[in-house]
């Protein structure tokens, strides 16, 4: 999986510690619909959050088609380590594994074709979610992904973050 190029800013962030909580990919979105990139995906997952003083529930349908919403990334269960044989490592490295799945009826019976995610994290100041201080960590958008509602979708997503030497 490719690493978005909000990750710089979001990185920088977090050095300077611009968040007002501790932060790392704390979401997934998805959603369906439309035929935009990433900015307009971004500006979805925006609108979906703003205002909010909880995880959203229900999607955001937007005009058009779209809808688009997220669920809560668990660190403890969601994300592994990995090394470079991708097998589940206890010690940091510099990859992971994001595994998250979509029970059934999950988001809603209506909404039920995927063929937009994201990782990001995203600020939480004064009891609501701050959606400039949101970043994408990644983002893909593919044909959609079709689930009925009884069953399960799995997302199992590796990214590397590369190393380079410094001279």
């Amino acid at each position: 999986m490719a690493i978005d190029e909000d990750y710089g800013k979001f990185l920088a962030a977090v050095m300077k510690k611009d968040f007002s909580r501790m932060t790392g990919i704390d979401y997934i979105a998805v959603g369906g619909g439309g035929a935009g990139g990433q900015v307009e995906f971004k500006k979805d997952v925006k609108a979906l959050f703003a205002g909010r003083k909880e995880d959203p529930k229900d999607p955001l349908k937007i005009e058009g088609g779209r809808w688009v919403w997220a669920k809560k990334v668990d660190p403890d269960k969601d994300i592994s380590y990995l090394d470079e044989g991708d097998k589940v490592v206890r010690s940091v490295t510099r990859k992971i594994r994001v595994e998250v799945s979509f029970d059934k009826g999950v988001p809603s019976s209506e909404t039920l074709d995927f063929s937009r995610f994201a990782l990001f994290g995203i600020d939480f100041k004064d009891g609501i979610f701050n959606p400039e201080m949101m970043f994408f960590v990644d983002y893909v958008t593919h044909d959609p992904i079709t689930k009925d509602e009884t069953t399960k979708l799995v997302r199992d997503i590796v990214i590397d973050f590369p190393a380079k030497e410094i001279k």
